[in-house]
């Protein structure tokens, strides 16, 4: 009786999650200090950057309706509200840089709610944490003028509501919240391209939901008409700006899914794969070997388990086991048909922490099985992401 007074006393105290809370708390300074650290380096602007500014400082804002200027593809609400911000500070480089950056802190944050609900907090949270603060280009492009931190954020925004959505097909009645949220959702494709590769999915879980539940019908009639709106606007004032724009299949070729000979095919469609896999970390040859050991067992994974939870749901995508093989074929089909770069580390930012979700449960389908292999793969992982997050951070400092 004394030792179970103990023992529930000692759970009180110090809960079986305390130390992993201890890392999460850790892990979420680091990354945080990491942006900051960048941001607060006041690098000089590259060139799509000043391409950027350039916009920004000749154009007004009826002009954002159109092309913009230099070839440049950038959301245009997004940079008119950039614009906005600084222009009362003179256009200087952090007030340049400041959206995108809150734009990564709030998607860092969002995501972990994400994972949270999902995973619930344990060992994959922390190593889910671990994979950002090892990421040299999540950190990076905090502090980047451009609208990938954005793209991060819209993904993770939608990737939410999508698992919120297996509490909202069940509803017996109209709720008004629910209702607004499938109204403005689709809005979010006048902020960011990418999120035109998840804006048809809650209208497809809720045709295919209306089956099993006709009370869903007003919200699928809601997200249809919105979809249709704001895709539309989108397209008329923005998006097919920026598709064809003289530069854009010349610059992008080597981004692309080739056609012109299977041999093309099966060369570009593999490196674009490997990359989506491994570059997401520190830029050399010994991490990109090294991530590329966790390809295998991440596929391994969304083939298997995002297919078995896909039929448990009916078919519907309400779970990023099925999410992420979903968008991943979506990319696929725009690389080959040439309609978005399948690959490249700025356009396609917003898969990584889909690809560093999969990478940690490809890990985990060892550990009951196999635990030599899960404990291995796990000190890899763990080792080289520590080292990776220690040397971005030295990175940052030299730029002082």
């Amino acid at each position: 009786m004394v030792n179970e007074i103990a023992v529930s006393l000692k759970k009180k105290i110090m809960p079986e999650d305390a130390p992993y809370k201890y890392f999460i708390a850790v892990g979420m300074v680091f990354f945080v200090f990491l942006c900051v650290l960048h941001y607060a380096s006041g690098r000089p602007l590259w060139l799509d950057e000043r391409s950027i500014l350039e916009n920004i400082t000749m154009l007004k804002p009826h002009q954002f309706l159109g092309p913009l200027r230099h070839s440049q593809a950038f959301p245009h609400l997004y940079l008119l509200a950039v614009q906005s911000v600084s222009k009362a500070f003179d256009y200087n480089v952090y007030s340049l840089r400041v959206i995108p950056f809150v734009l990564m802190i709030c998607a860092f944050f969002t995501w972990l709610r994400l994972f949270r609900k999902e995973e619930g907090i344990g060992l994959n949270y922390v190593l889910f944490i671990l994979a950002w603060c090892g990421s040299n280009l999540m950190s990076y492009y905090s502090a980047e003028l451009k609208q990938y931190s954005g793209d991060v954020l819209i993904a993770a925004v939608f990737a939410l509501f999508l698992l919120d959505q297996r509490n909202n097909l069940n509803d017996k009645k109209m709720k008004p919240m629910v209702a607004l949220k499938y109204l403005f959702m689709p809005a979010l494709v006048l902020f960011s391209y990418t999120a035109n590769f998840f804006v048809l999915i809650p209208l497809y879980n809720l045709i295919l939901n209306v089956r099993h539940n006709k009370k869903t019908i007003p919200y699928t009639c809601i997200y249809l008409v919105s979809t249709i709106v704001f895709v539309g606007l989108s397209y008329y004032y923005d998006a097919r700006h920026a598709r064809v724009v003289e530069d854009f299949p010349v610059y992008w070729n080597d981004y692309f899914i080739l056609t012109t000979s299977f041999s093309d095919f099966v060369q570009s469609f593999s490196e674009g794969f490997r990359n989506i896999f491994v570059r997401w970390f520190v830029e050399t040859s010994l991490v990109r070997r090294i991530m590329t050991i966790f390809l295998p067992f991440a596929v391994y994974f969304l083939a298997v388990f995002g297919f078995r939870r896909f039929r448990e749901d009916k078919g519907m995508l309400l779970s990023l086991r099925s999410i992420t093989p979903a968008i991943l074929i979506g990319m696929m089909i725009a690389g080959v048909t040439k309609c978005y770069p399948f690959t490249g580390t700025r356009v396609t930012l917003f898969i990584a922490p889909f690809i560093f979700y999969s990478i940690i449960k490809g890990i985990g389908i060892f550990k009951d099985r196999l635990p030599w292999v899960y404990r291995g793969l796990l000190s890899i992982y763990v080792l080289t992401l520590v080292s990776t997050s220690v040397y971005v951070m030295f990175k940052y400092l030299a730029l002082y």
